[in-house]
Order: C-alpha cells, then sequence, then structure tokens
C-alpha cells in the first residue's frame, strides 16, 4: 500500500507540469506472506526522482528509508 503522495516541496502544478524532473515523496506499508509461516511488514517512506523522457513519466533515482530498526525478512526482493 502507498500512500500520502506529495510533491517534495510546494510547487504550482501548472508550472511543474512543464518541468523535465521533480521529486516525489510517499509512505508505504508491504505485508508478505510466504509459506505458512513467515509473515513480514515493511514501512517506511520513498522519496523518488520523476523525470520526463520523450513524454513520458521514467523514475529516475528512489530513496527507500526502512523504519525498522531491526529486519526479520530473509530479502527484500519486493523493492527491486
Amino acid at each position: 500500500m502507498i500512500t500520502n503522495i506529495r510533491l517534495a516541496e510546494p510547487v504550482d502544478i501548472a508550472a511543474a507540469a512543464g518541468n523535465a524532473e521533480f521529486a516525489v515523496k510517499a509512505r508505504f506499508l508491504v505485508y508478505r506472506s510466504r509459506l505458512e509461516t513467515e509473515t513480514d511488514f515493511l514501512v517506511g517512506r520513498r522519496h523518488d526522482v520523476i523525470r520526463r523522457v520523450d513524454g513520458a513519466l521514467k523514475f529516475a533515482r528512489r530513496k527507500i528509508i526502512l523504519e525498522q530498526s531491526v529486519l526479520l525478512a530473509k530479502n527484500l526482493t519486493v523493492f527491486i
């Protein structure tokens, strides 16, 4: 689940439509269940830079910040 999607800085939306690149922040919650006994909750923030390339929006950069200080998940392939 991705929520609270917003531009990183207050920007005039009409002016931002013409920009080639802008920053977006969001919060996320990932619930993953594997086999019968493994469950993982991953909670955090995403800082994305989105770039306009040939009229299409593409992710140029992504920074993921997890809120947990100890991860019990065996892998983080869900973020790739």
